[in-house]
């Protein structure tokens, strides 16, 4: 039997919104700064949560480290960081559930994995949403170098991960409401297909 096309809707958006989430994480881009008194006019700092890039236009070069520590040490930065990497290892384990919930190998599928794979996605999805967007509202709290600041690539992509990781935990998630209780009984004429026959010898 095939599975439905919502439980493969799922198995596909949540992957990208992990896909987005760990491009959120390692890129240092969730805040930019311009106009740094003392520096190159051309210069533009590069934030994120595990290093700093500052980028010189004039000479199209660009140097990275993790020494800023009045940047650093702003509670927001660490706790980022863990949020971000529970969410990651959170959507691996929900999608690693669902998939075998799923199953291409046996002719039923496990509606309970399914249902609690999707349900760990979608507190993935939270997890991942609740840094970007606190980091966003503290923006301006976070020492800086310059008054001139603005949101990085970094918050939208990690919005857009969380968003899509909501979304495809909670098809998977009821799912089980939807064929569940209709026990989706396999095509006879397909069951024979799905059934692993050791003894059976094609010529």
């Amino acid at each position: 039997m095939r599975s439905p096309c919502i439980v493969i809707f799922g198995l596909i958006l949540s992957p990208c919104g992990w896909v987005l989430d760990l491009t959120s994480m390692m890129v240092p881009h969730w805040r930019t700064v311009h106009n740094i008194t003392g520096e190159d006019p051309g210069m533009v700092l590069y934030q994120g949560i595990w290093h700093t890039c500052s980028y010189y236009g004039t000479l199209s070069s660009i140097s990275c480290d993790s020494d800023d520590e009045d940047y650093f040490d702003h509670r927001i930065i660490e706790t980022a960081k863990r949020m971000m990497v529970a969410s990651l290892i959170m959507t691996a384990i929900g999608l690693a559930v669902a998939t075998f919930g799923v199953r291409c190998w046996s002719p039923r599928p496990r509606w309970t994995g399914v249902c609690l794979g999707g349900f760990v996605i979608v507190c993935s999805g939270l997890l991942a949403i609740m840094p970007v967007a606190w980091y966003a509202h503290v923006l301006n709290d976070i020492s800086s170098p310059s008054t001139e600041m603005h949101l990085g690539v970094c918050i939208f992509l990690g919005y857009l991960g969380g968003i899509m990781e909501v979304l495809g935990g909670f098809v998977l998630f009821v799912a089980i409401w939807l064929y569940g209780h209709k026990g989706l009984e396999p095509d006879p004429s397909t069951l024979e297909e799905t059934q692993w026959r050791p003894w059976r010898i094609s010529a």
